[in-house]
């Protein structure tokens, strides 16, 4: 189990994600071109949502994971602490294409990806958060 407070996040970055529109096949992303600085205030406060939202009536799984192929969220996502800024833009927004792709319905909201690289000062090891959040 991860404890949010022990993170040290080391780049955020968020992507917007177009819902899908009659006559396309998919939601659309847009890309940001920078790493955020968010402010510790800000940091508290996603970390205090974070904690809320993943005990609220949450249950463990175990994740068996299905395309480890190139290309594949898991491949793109497991080297992220490794980036310069400039490839963990490059990287991320493949990640923001891989969701827009996997929106087929336009019942599905747009939103913001957010992707989030950390450190979890406890075990020193990497931790990766990609939320959508949906207005």
């Amino acid at each position: 189990m991860i404890d949010f407070n022990n993170l040290n996040v080391r780049k955020i970055i968020i992507h917007t994600i177009n819902p899908k529109q009659n006559g396309q096949d998919t939601a659309s992303a847009e890309f940001s071109n920078e790493i955020l600085e968010i402010e510790d205030n800000v940091l508290a406060i996603i970390k205090v949502r974070l904690i809320d939202a993943a005990g609220r009536n949450s249950k463990a799984f175990e994740l068996q994971i299905e395309n480890t192929n190139t290309g594949s969220f898991f491949n793109l996502s497991k080297e992220l602490n490794e980036l310069s800024n400039e490839n963990f833009i490059t990287v991320t927004s493949e990640i923001a294409n891989l969701l827009a792709d996997s929106q087929r319905k336009t019942s599905i909201p747009g939103g913001y990806l957010m992707i989030m690289n950390c450190i979890d000062d406890e075990t020193n090891l990497p931790v990766h958060i990609v939320i959508k959040a949906e207005p």
